[in-house]
């Protein structure tokens, strides 16, 4: 699983500090980071596109600029996004209660150790994946699968050779093939992020690179159809999954 890691601190040598921890820390784990850093508060608000841009951020709680990391945290909860996990940097222990304002996952005290940044990375991950909704699909082979909704591009449908409709589930690692109806994903996952641009399409939101007129453009560069029945309909609910 990748995670996408934001720090935000006007000291450049705590990034640095971090990405070094960070490469070291990979080495014990099966997990990918991509990692960015940003001096200022206002810096992070700017790129932060919209919920989910990050999993997790490890915030200064005292920077320079216009916005304190608690303000900054603040402004991101509001946006809303409710699951990004945010660990509080600071040299002074006095700011730990504060953080439960912004629903910090935890505390580091500056300067980091590494011992204690391996402690909160385990735990963080071990959160989000424990926070990451599964499902369980019947194969065409009449075996089971489990599916993370994080990690499901979209679903197609695609006709057997007896006839019958079967649906594709397109991960960012697999393509699995089911026997099932759509109807019943449309009602499972369509709170969850993920619209039709077209019959016998199920596309998350959170893979769509570009919208064009006639189709739209995922992250891996696949194309997926937009019917001209469908475009105002869908247009309204990308643009609401978007900023909700």
């Amino acid at each position: 699983m990748i995670f996408k890691i934001a720090v935000c601190d006007d000291e450049q040598s705590v990034f640095k500090i971090i990405k070094g921890y960070l490469d070291l820390y990979l080495i014990s784990v099966d997990d990918d980071f991509c990692l960015d850093y940003y001096s200022s508060g206002e810096a992070l608000l700017k790129s932060y596109a919209k919920p989910h841009t990050y999993d997790i951020i490890f915030m200064d709680i005292e920077m320079q600029g216009n916005l304190s990391g608690l303000e900054t945290a603040q402004k991101i909860r509001e946006l809303p996004d409710k699951d990004v996990k945010i660990t509080i940097l600071s040299n002074y222990p006095r700011y730990l209660q504060d953080g439960y304002h912004v629903s910090a996952h935890s505390f580091l005290i500056k300067p980091l150790k590494y011992d204690d940044f391996k402690a909160e990375m385990d735990l963080l991950i071990k959160d989000i994946k424990n926070a990451d909704a599964i499902f369980t699909i019947t194969t065409s082979r009449d075996n089971t699968a489990l599916i993370h909704i994080s990690t499901l591009m979209y679903i197609s449908t695609s006709k057997s050779m007896t006839g019958r409709t079967k649906l594709i589930f397109h991960t960012t690692t697999d393509t699995i093939a089911a026997t099932d109806i759509m109807k019943k994903y449309e009602d499972i996952l369509s709170p969850k992020g993920f619209v039709s641009p077209h019959k016998g399409y199920l596309v998350n939101t959170n893979y769509i690179q570009t919208v064009g007129k006639h189709e739209i453009v995922l992250a891996n560069q696949e194309t997926i159809p937009l019917a001209k029945n469908t475009y105002r309909d869908f247009i309204t609910k990308y643009m609401k999954n978007i900023f909700m």
